[in-house]
């Protein structure tokens, strides 16, 4: 898959002239207004990344970009245009555009004087550095939150799902089972472990604010589970990133969902006949990453077993 540096330089000081070309193409088709070159001084670009950039590549392959109506035209049609080359130049990887957030990372332009793009809030500059002002000059800015502040949900029903989420995480109910990969005071169905420092995140030197357990983590996890109800109905749920090629007592499931992204959620609805006995083994397929940086790989970080009746 495609990988980008993370916050590799992009040539938008080039954008001045690039939009001058584009002016002097359409010179029969008369503008509106007259474009005022200096506003692209006040360009900034806002990048928003739904998982942590603390990793040596990042992964830019379902990224889309969105570009404030506010930006005057041919300064808009440029910017994008520009952005787009940049990052196939780099990836081969070739972005679209898109009105609103969604799970995918996002490459948002706006100017500098909007505080909102999109229903979400544009971090305020209180530096005395202000790059965004300078001639051909932007800013790039970093939002973790992963799409998931509480308070810009669109509904009260995602707002209370989502709240729901967060106060079961670690306590999903009566007959049902939670483990944090590679804490091994909340994994006590985890069989294997790893020696080597490789299950530790570290993102932001160790001062990341993302939940602890998705800062810890396995490649390929085997877990086991006793003294289930034979009558039950069970689900596997996993977070983590990238894939997880689950099986069951050696038997590959097929998810309803399969969500890639860190906190999010893949599920394994699982046949009654795995736990007639009481009990299943949990392991992972490894899939072919060959390519990727090890800290770009997948990854279990959370496993619940869920008990449906």
């Amino acid at each position: 898959m495609p990988l980008c540096k993370p916050l590799c330089p992009l040539r938008l000081k080039n954008l001045p002239q690039r939009t001058q070309r584009i002016t002097q193409r359409t010179q029969n088709q008369p503008l509106k207004k007259p474009i005022n070159m200096r506003k692209l001084h006040l360009l900034t670009l806002l990048i928003i990344f739904n998982f942590s950039l603390s990793a040596q590549m990042t992964d830019l392959s379902r990224a889309t970009i969105i570009a404030a109506k506010k930006i005057p035209s041919p300064v808009r049609e440029t910017a994008i245009r520009v952005l787009k080359e940049e990052i196939a130049l780099r990836s081969s990887i070739q972005l679209k555009e898109s009105e609103k957030f969604g799970n995918q990372p996002v490459l948002a332009l706006v100017l500098s004087s909007e505080k909102e793009l999109a229903g979400i809030t544009i971090p305020v500059n209180n530096s005395d550095l202000k790059p965004e002002n300078k001639p051909e000059g932007y800013r790039l800015v970093l939002d973790q939150s992963n799409g998931k502040n509480i308070g810009k949900m669109a509904t009260e029903k995602e707002k209370l799902a989502r709240l729901e989420v967060i106060a079961k995480w670690e306590n999903p109910g009566s007959g049902s089972y939670y483990d944090n990969i590679s804490d091994i005071s909340k994994s006590s169905h985890v069989l294997t472990f790893s020696d080597d420092a490789t299950d530790v995140a570290w993102w932001e030197g160790g001062l990341s604010r993302r939940r602890l357990s998705t800062q810890l983590f396995q490649n390929f996890p085997v877990l086991n589970y006793n003294d289930l109800d034979p009558n039950g109905r069970y689900l596997i749920r996993i977070a983590g990133y990238r894939e997880a090629l689950l099986r069951v007592d050696g038997e590959r499931i097929e998810p309803t969902i399969y969500n890639k992204g860190y906190e999010e959620f893949k599920e394994f609805p699982l046949n009654p006949k795995f736990f007639s006995d009481g009990k299943i083994d949990v392991t992972f397929d490894q899939p072919e990453e060959s390519t990727l940086n090890w800290r770009e790989r997948s990854k279990v970080t959370d496993v619940w077993l869920i008990k449906l009746n």
